[in-house]
């Protein structure tokens, strides 16, 4: 098992939660299809409300700039 180093606030800067909020309402979407499951998805909509609350200063957006820079060649 790995373990974080660092304490879990100092991490919180590189946690996209827009992202994470997209995710788990994908999961829930298909979650909730299925009536057994009807206590995941409540569980779900409790974690996107929590996402929805989160203080704005604690969920910065990622830096999503490609890694490299892509250079396109003519036929010669």
């Amino acid at each position: 098992m790995f373990r974080l180093k660092a304490a879990p606030t100092r991490l919180s800067h590189r946690i996209d939660l827009d992202t994470v909020r997209e995710t788990i309402t994908y999961i829930r979407d298909d979650v909730a299809a299925d009536p057994a499951l009807a206590g995941v998805a409540d569980a779900l909509d409790r974690a996107i409300v929590a996402i929805d609350n989160a203080a704005p200063s604690e969920c910065r957006p990622i830096d999503r700039s490609p890694p490299f820079s892509a250079r396109f060649f003519a036929n010669r």
